[in-house]
């Protein structure tokens, strides 16, 4: 339902993985262990790393709040 959803901040450095290559081999990584390998391997997930538009950004938190 609206209004039951949480909300996370992130304080410290954030880094945008500009290299398409080590962009593509992160998220690969990263689908395989929250979609199993063969779930990163489907057809969706393999389009999400092959839109230009892809975007992985490394954080390097100094604090995390959430409520």
């Amino acid at each position: 339902a609206a209004g039951d959803g949480h909300t996370v901040i992130f304080e410290g450095r954030a880094e945008l993985i500009l290299e398409p290559e080590v962009g593509r081999e992160r998220g690969e990584k990263i689908y395989a262990r929250y979609l199993g390998v063969e779930g990163a391997r489907a057809a969706e997930p393999q389009s999400w790393l092959n839109d230009p538009q892809h975007l992985l950004i490394r954080i390097v938190h100094a604090a995390i709040f959430a409520s």
